[in-house]
């Protein structure tokens, strides 16, 4: 594959790093895509989007504890003045109940952080609350956010992928709908 190539030329890369990791995800490899964002994690401790991609993929996997400490860490590297209020996230994924601390937890860090960022939709679909993600998503829509295009592929916002709304918007994009489609595909 062309992940794999490029892990090949940039063994130590961040980017062929993460990419391998999204790509063996995506197809259900999820223990390997554990090994290889703990690979890349070693090598830059401090990249925010590998912490966010090691909390889903670790909630994901029923690890929640360790996903806890893992957005705790996501939360102080973003300067969030209270990271382990993020420890609710795990505890209420995958947000088939709504969690109030959760919630009140990613509106405090939107406040400080702005909801521009490509994790909030997700925080707030993993905290019970698809209203407050599709009202992040669209916002992002509006403001043209380059991170945007995350939505699209990451597994970490699987929890949306069947809204209407959110279909619409990727459709908009110009997007396919993530991995979600990708990995109902090969089961299919």
């Amino acid at each position: 594959s062309s992940c794999e190539r490029a892990l090949a030329l940039d063994p130590v890369g961040l980017i062929p790093g993460m990419l391998m990791a999204i790509s063996l995800e995506a197809l259900g490899r999820s223990e390997e895509a554990m090994v290889q964002l703990d690979r890349t994690l070693a090598l830059y401790p401090d990249v925010a989007m590998a912490h966010f991609l090691r909390a889903g993929l670790l909630l994901r996997l029923g690890r929640a504890v360790e996903a806890e400490e893992n957005l705790e860490y996501l939360g102080r590297l973003e300067g969030f003045s209270n990271p382990a209020s993020l420890r609710d996230l795990a505890r209420s994924y995958p947000g088939a109940t709504a969690s109030s601390g959760a919630i009140d937890a990613v509106r405090g860090l939107e406040r400080e952080t702005g909801s521009g960022l490509y994790y909030v939709a997700a925080f707030y679909d993993w905290a019970g609350s698809e209203a407050e993600a599709l009202r992040v998503v669209e916002d992002g829509l509006a403001a043209r956010n380059p991170w945007q295009g995350f939505a699209a592929v990451f597994s970490e916002y699987d929890g949306l992928r069947q809204n209407q709304r959110f279909q619409e918007i990727l459709r908009s994009l110009g997007y396919p709908n993530g991995n979600y489609a990708y990995r109902s595909s090969l089961s299919g």
